[in-house]
């Protein structure tokens, strides 16, 4: 196979590891508050600054734009440019509504009708994702189950922001290499 990872790959999926590690230490830390407004606030600016990054890596003057986009100005930017698939889009819009709701109406409270409505945006991949993340957990009630379809979006973009497209190809092809040449032994 003319794709075998190389050491040097698997030097760079374990620098991608150990920085996601930290972030993801860090974003379930910053994430665990009791208060769905202060989760939502925080996955908030986590998603803003992955969507951020994307657009600064990908344009040829990044300096004339930093710091002066919206966060719904960096979201039509990311997707009409294709840097994150379309189908993502609605859910980030989402959440952007429930923050913007949250700090517009001082007591607005995050019930289980809006987590399904968040849950309607998500992409199909999303979805699955969502449903993997939260495999055994029994217990997690809405609030819980928040911060998880919180970290679905979130990691999503880190994934685009972090993980080189050629090493996440290449990951891919040797997937697929093995699971055929397991179908094979059976």
């Amino acid at each position: 196979m003319d794709s075998l990872l190389s050491q040097e790959d698997l030097d760079e999926i374990e620098s991608v590891a150990a920085d996601f590690e930290q972030k993801y230490n860090k974003f379930t830390t910053d994430t665990s508050s009791e208060s769905d407004l202060q989760t939502i606030l925080r996955a908030h600016l986590y998603i803003e600054y992955e969507l951020e990054q994307i657009l600064l890596k990908n344009l040829l003057y990044p300096e004339l734009l930093r710091d002066k986009l919206r966060f719904i100005d960096k979201v039509r930017f990311v997707f009409s440019m294709g840097l994150v698939p379309r189908e993502n889009m609605d859910a980030i819009l989402k959440i952007n509504n429930l923050r913007n709701t949250f700090a517009h109406k001082l007591e607005y409270n995050f019930f289980e009708e809006d987590l399904n409505k968040l849950m309607d945006s998500f992409s199909n991949k999303h979805r699955t994702d969502y449903a993997s993340y939260l495999k055994g957990e029994t217990m997690a009630g809405v609030s819980g189950k928040l911060k998880t379809a919180l970290f679905t979006i979130w990691i999503s973009l880190y994934e685009v922001n972090n993980i080189p497209k050629e090493l996440a190809e290449k990951l891919q092809r040797n997937l697929e290499y093995i699971k055929r040449n397991n179908k094979k032994l059976e």
